[in-house]
């Protein structure tokens, strides 16, 4: 077949194999099915037997093509996906250890703990709670001694956990504060 009659029969026959294609079923994906089966029997030209046929070898790819669509993803060849290693996923430490303190808790330490961990001062837990500052750094005290030993009794082969350095130092840094405003 030559490349002129080839055209001609694409111009006559696209429509037609749309509307093969529409009445199977293939809705608006039609056209491209098609368009795609035209292209691939340009490429397999060689393989056609009777130039009568061209149509009905067209149709029948194009039928083809648009049954591989129901079927699932083909499997792809292993030799061709670039292997990248996967980071492994990461483990948020901290947020491990302020849960093991947080369940170590008492309940009626609980809230002192997590408004300390969410970076409020001594004062500010004073204000809120209506305690005075002092009251709130002596709870904070028995609370970190409390922890500690609590912690220490489960794990006595290692040191307490960095939750508690945090309590440490933000109580450090607000009596700090508290003194510079004294």
């Amino acid at each position: 077949m030559t490349r002129q009659a080839f055209g001609d029969a694409y111009e006559t026959g696209y429509q037609q194999t749309v509307r093969f294609l529409q009445a199977l079923g293939a809705g608006p994906d039609a056209a491209e099915i098609a368009q795609a089966a035209w292209v691939t029997a340009w490429a397999k030209l060689s393989s056609l037997r009777d130039e009568q046929f061209v149509l009905s070898w067209v149709n029948t790819i194009a039928r083809n093509r648009f049954r591989t669509s129901f079927r699932g993803p083909r499997l792809v060849d292993l030799s061709q996906i670039k292997h990248e290693r996967a980071a492994p996923p990461s483990v948020n430490l901290p947020a491990i250890d302020i849960w093991r303190v947080l369940q170590e808790c008492r309940p009626c330490e609980r809230p002192l703990l997590e408004a300390l961990l969410e970076g409020y001062s001594c004062a500010e837990v004073a204000l809120k709670t209506c305690r005075s500052v002092q009251a709130v750094h002596a709870n904070v005290y028995r609370l970190r001694r409390a922890l500690r030993s609590r912690m220490r009794l489960r794990r006595q082969d290692q040191p307490h956990d960095g939750v508690l350095r945090m309590v440490v130092q933000a109580e450090v840094l607000d009596c700090k504060a508290i003194k510079r405003v004294s």
